[in-house]
């Protein structure tokens, strides 16, 4: 990770003792292999049309869970349906964010569910994101096999383990004022915009996230969480993970990445309710860079039309606003090579404002790359328009999350750039500049 700048409340610390996870770890820096057992799902199906299946529909999977190091907890997932099938793809896509949570300790995955893999019985493979407590700081893979009666078993190899030496914090605080966009107390799914300052009670940036509820934990109402950082100086930090909403003190998630200075930042974020309507939100980063990082440099440029085009998803039928969908699954050239593709689904979460007259999209993308693997982006766009394509020849930064194959344990940042009416160009960077 590039140096991480510096508010009037950052913190140094020392350095952090190696996290050692079970009887069978490993030694500080090398990958750990975790296998966890799920037990059949119990599944909630969030259709827009009943009886059929439609672009932003969602489906909330929770399952108890245990790891072969003693751990239990629960296994939630929420995939998202970004691609019917068509005379192009016969497969059914959801992009997903799993959360593997055992107490306050979790992990958390990335990637496509698709109905049809590439071969009967073919393992689903995921990118880990990052992780709290024991996990913060980690990346890798997840390999997802799901037997006849729907039980589940991933096996991960976390990379980051024990490599979190010079840690650095900082600390802002979102003000009192009432969260912009926030849904209907119905809708699982659920947008935020609020102010943040640092320490010294100046303006800092602005803090954007969408949570969708998964469920209760005895009578503890349980939610997904992606959340960006926007610092006034344009650049972003990004963080996913669980959130349970009557847990008193620090609610931590995951730094899965960032833009600029943040590029390849990885650690954690701790938010704490302060008693007056302000939220105090500690990030902890960790230095260091998972053993797949430096593959990213080897990947250079990618190429993807607005063919077919995204598909703007009104969930709730009043017209696209906070919470509302943009979906897609388009063909990709990378490096030259076609048979590539770029999936996403992003959500509203920003709308025009005197100050600020772009409309965002919060959200995940996965590339598929020919050979290689599959890339994992966390990040916004701008548009200048709630149903248009984000702006002409303008550069949109977004953070490489995670990976898998070749570019498990990724890190860095994708630049995208419109070129005229129907084609996008991509541009990928590790975090080490490479």
């Amino acid at each position: 990770m590039r140096s991480i700048p510096r508010a009037s409340r950052v913190l140094t610390l020392g350095l952090v003792a190696a996290v050692l996870i079970g009887p069978g770890a490993a030694r500080a820096g090398e990958p750990v292999r975790l296998v966890v057992e799920s037990a059949e799902p119990a599944v909630t199906v969030l259709a827009r049309d009943a009886g059929t299946t439609s672009l932003g529909d969602l489906r909330i999977l929770r399952s108890p869970a245990s790891a072969d190091d003693g751990r239990s907890g629960t296994r939630w997932s929420v995939e998202i349906v970004n691609a019917l099938p068509d005379s192009t793809d016969p497969a059914e896509d959801r992009i997903t964010l799993a959360i593997l949570a055992f107490g306050t300790e979790t992990l958390v995955l990335a990637g496509v569910t698709t109905s049809i893999p590439a071969d009967p019985g073919t393992p689903l493979v995921w990118a880990v994101l990052g992780g709290t407590g024991a996990f913060a700081g980690v990346r890798g893979e997840a390999i997802t096999t799901t037997a006849p009666d729907g039980t589940t078993e991933d096996r991960l190899t976390l990379a980051g383990i024990g490599m979190t030496e010079a840690a650095e914090r900082l600390v802002l605080v979102t003000d009192p004022a009432p969260a912009a966009g926030t849904g209907p107390e119905a809708d699982p799914v659920r947008t935020a915009e609020r102010t943040l300052v640092d320490g010294a009670g100046t303006g800092a940036g602005t803090a954007r996230a969408v949570t969708i509820g998964l469920g209760t934990e005895g009578a503890e109402p349980v939610a997904a969480e992606l959340g960006v950082i926007q610092l006034t100086s344009g650049e972003r930090i990004f963080h996913a993970g669980l959130l349970r909403d009557g847990t008193a003190g620090t609610r931590e998630r995951a730094i899965i990445g960032g833009t600029g200075r943040f590029a390849g930042a990885r650690g954690a974020i701790g938010s704490t309710d302060r008693g007056d309507g302000t939220t105090e939100h500690t990030i902890t980063f960790f230095a260091g860079s998972p053993d797949g990082a430096a593959s990213l440099g080897a990947l250079r440029s990618m190429l993807t039309p607005r063919t077919p085009a995204p598909v703007d998803v009104d969930r709730d039928g009043g017209g696209i606003g906070f919470g509302d969908l943009r979906v897609w699954r388009s063909p990709a050239i990378v490096d030259g090579v076609p048979g590539g593709a770029s999936e996403g689904v992003f959500f509203l979460v920003s709308e025009p404002t005197e100050a600020d007259p772009r409309f965002r999209r919060l959200g995940l993308q996965v590339y598929r790359i020919p050979e290689g693997g599959t890339l994992v982006v966390a990040g916004e766009y701008e548009y200048d328009a709630a149903d248009g394509p984000i702006p002409g020849m303008a550069p949109i930064e977004r953070a490489v999350a995670g990976g898998t194959g070749r570019f498990s344990g990724a890190s860095g940042t994708v630049t995208t750039v419109r070129e005229g009416d129907d084609l996008y160009s991509h541009l990928f960077q590790a975090a080490d500049g490479g």
